[in-house]
């Protein structure tokens, strides 16, 4: 096991085999005063940023002259609030007739304000749309500017219509701004071979006239030569054009057919009734004239092993797809965009329990449904690809459990995450003790557990090391892991209140894995950890499919009396046990279920 140290200003922790065995305040004659966060020159689009820092247990902390509270390992935590413009905090700590101060610098840009009615002015700040866009004819085109109130607004579309009419939004409906002006129109058919300029006017409360012209132009598509592209990397499809929740993952060369274009990412048709959008880098333009994505699947040839069932389906080409699992009745449904079935011939291997009924249902034009149903109570996994040979599903076998005397977690194989590394810090509590530090020290405990019980156990990490959350997720699967365990601790936001965020709390994203985050959480509020709660998300790592995955906030090190618990020895190691009972139950309760 490899020996490592966190050593923080006013702190230091003293690692024997891995774990710490003291957290201690170092001897100071000089008043200290350290702010850990934010940096003493910062910007943040807020209402207020919260201030923490640590200083002697026993001085006296005045920020802005207003006294705030000193815990016992000299940590203190507040919030500020933020004008527009510079802001300058101060901080002052007082121990007899010492005195430090420190000063913060803090920025706020300004705020977007509603226009004055007179004179008419229109704000370039928020002009629609502010990038290029892509729509097909027929498709509805959404436009917005900022201006004086009270007036009334047009806009032109260059070679498609002039002076068509906008709507002032009310306030509510424009994040508390007047003068928002809306128009919608459905493209017509006009030029495909250049960007279409989209102009705006209003005459203001005083007769007076102003117009802009948006950033970003209107590109038409051809109704009659689609658009096709194909992935260069692996990468997402997302359910909308801005944000971060995902509808599927496609591996590279996969074909999709374009049918526009909204900011940084193509709008992808997948059928008549769905629509995904994929960022632009990830997409090569190919020639005109390239076919709509269109493939036959075949029905599955089946092998099995002792750890996987395989369904190798034929498919001459990548064409995007979905998987979805439900639990009761369990199954797994791929979703073939742009696929028709090419045969129905489907051998059984003898002896294979697990799979109950397999069948193929067109659910729509060009979507083929391929339907798994299992005889598993609780799903263990899948992997869905493409091979040089065609579409591969392969579904993990339930494994075996051992029953009592020994622990059921033996001869199971577990891959424990510890959040971050390296450059990737990840919180930072008051007094300055990192995140990562206190994840690698809690995931050597639970690695020691696991396997005095029996469980075979690897790191994704054992030193303080940069590593990606693709890489941490492929050195699980390449140890065929049947466990993933991403151990974090929390922090509250840069405007959020230290004092009020805590607590505990599990992540999972698919169906399979919610009955083992559920499994965890009880034990760890039993620890006396608020319940922050069981929680369902869209993270990296809990997307994994092929093993069962959790992603574990033990606490708030943003919050000083958690962080008196997460940098103790003592209660990490309580933490560990909860953890690691919290798995054995999840496995105990599958002895009925299997």
């Amino acid at each position: 096991m490899n020996r490592f140290s966190v050593v923080l200003l006013l702190l230091f922790c003293i690692v024997v085999n891995g774990y710490p065995i003291e957290i201690q305040k170092t001897e100071e004659k000089q008043l200290a005063l350290n702010i850990t966060f934010p940096a003493l020159q910062d910007t943040f689009a807020l209402d207020r940023v919260r201030i923490s820092g640590v200083t002697d247990s026993l001085a006296k902390i005045y920020i802005n002259n207003s006294a705030v509270k000193v815990f016992p390992n000299g940590a203190f935590v507040s919030r500020v609030e933020l004008e527009p413009g510079d802001n300058v905090i101060s901080i002052r700590a007082e121990k007899g007739n010492q005195i430090v101060n420190q000063d913060l610098l803090i920025y706020r840009p300004p705020r977007l304000e509603s226009s004055p009615e007179e004179p008419t002015v229109i704000d370039e700040a928020l002009v629609e749309p502010a990038k290029n866009i892509m729509l097909l004819t027929g498709d509805f085109l959404n436009v917005r500017f900022k201006a004086s109130p009270g007036g009334t607004a047009y806009f032109s579309i260059e070679k498609i219509d002039k002076n068509l009419p906008m709507i002032e939004l009310p306030p509510e409906k424009a994040n508390g701004l007047s003068g928002v002006y809306n128009g919608v129109i459905r493209i017509k058919e006009g030029p495909t071979n250049r960007g279409l300029k989209i102009k705006y006017e209003i005459r203001g409360k005083d007769n007076k006239k102003q117009s802009v012209e948006a950033p970003g132009k209107l590109y038409i598509l051809s109704d009659d030569v689609p658009v096709i592209g194909q992935t260069n990397k692996e990468t997402w499809l997302y359910s909308v054009s801005s944000g971060s929740f995902p509808l599927t993952r496609v591996q590279d060369s996969v074909v999709v057919h374009i049918t526009g274009k909204t900011g940084s990412r193509f709008k992808v048709k997948l059928s008549p009734s769905l629509t995904a959008f994929v960022e632009d880098a990830n997409i090569d333009l190919l020639d005109w004239g390239s076919p709509l994505p269109c493939e036959e699947v075949s029905a599955p040839v089946i092998s099995v092993d002792k750890n996987w069932i395989s369904l190798l389906m034929r498919c001459s080409g990548r064409i995007p797809f979905r998987v979805e699992q439900t639990l009761n009745p369990a199954s797994l449904k791929v979703f073939f965009y742009g696929a028709g079935q090419a045969s129905h011939w489907i051998t059984f291997p003898n002896g294979l329990n697990e799979l109950k009924q397999l069948s193929f249902d067109h659910t729509g034009e060009h979507v083929l449904q391929f339907k798994v149903d299992l005889d598993q109570k609780q799903q263990w996994g899948y992997r869905a690809y493409y091979d040089k040979w065609g579409f591969n599903l392969q579904i993990r076998r339930t494994p075996k459990i051992v029953e009592r005397p020994d622990s059921p977690v033996k001869g199971l194989i577990f891959a424990i995450d510890p959040g971050h590394g390296g450059d990737n810090e990840g919180a930072i509590s008051p007094t300055g003790i990192l995140e990562k530090h206190v994840n690698l020290i809690w995931a050597n405990m639970l690695a020691d557990s696991l396997k005095a019980a029996g469980a075979e156990v690897l790191l994704t990490r054992q030193e303080d090391v940069s590593i990606s959350l693709e890489d941490r997720v492929n050195i699980a699967r390449s140890a065929n892991a049947h466990f993933l365990i991403s151990l974090h601790n929390n922090s509250t936001t840069a405007g959020g209140n230290a004092l009020t965020a805590r607590g505990t709390s599990t992540y999972f994203t698919l169906p399979q894995n919610q009955e083992f985050a559920w499994a965890i959480y009880p034990r760890l509020v039993k620890l006396g950890l608020a319940p922050y709660g069981r929680i369902y998300n869209s993270y990296f790592i809990t997307r994994t499919t092929d093993m069962l995955v959790v992603l574990i906030e033990g606490g708030f090190l943003s919050h000083p009396e958690e962080e008196l618990l997460l940098t103790n020895n003592e209660f990490l190691q309580k933490m560990t046990g909860a953890v690691f009972h919290g798995i054995e139950d999840f496995l105990l309760s599958q002895y009925n279920n299997n």
